[in-house]
């Protein structure tokens, strides 16, 4: 099971109870239901993005290597009526 998590602190304390309910079943099913945490729409360089590491090794269960990252081209490019392809970062 692959449990993405906002960079947020709502999306930290609201990941509790989910990894509560993890471990029980793990226990019972002698570990099996594999979980990791996967950090989706991290903003590159910022504190909150370093901070949401820590605050989930806390939970005990693996985190991907891998993120999604938010993108403001898409939004800024959409309200100016551009495309990504045509920004010089897109």
């Amino acid at each position: 099971m692959v449990i993405p998590c906002q960079p947020s602190l709502y999306d930290i304390w609201a990941a509790s109870d989910l990894v509560d309910v993890i471990k029980a079943r793990q226990d019972v099913t002698d570990g099996l239901s594999k979980a990791a945490f996967l950090v989706s729409r991290a903003i590159k360089n910022t504190k909150l993005g370093a901070e949401i590491l820590e605050a989930l090794e806390g939970y005990e269960l693996p985190i991907l290597k891998s993120q999604t990252t938010q993108r403001v081209a898409y939004p800024t490019t959409a309200s100016e009526g551009k495309t990504v392809f045509v920004e010089p970062d897109g």
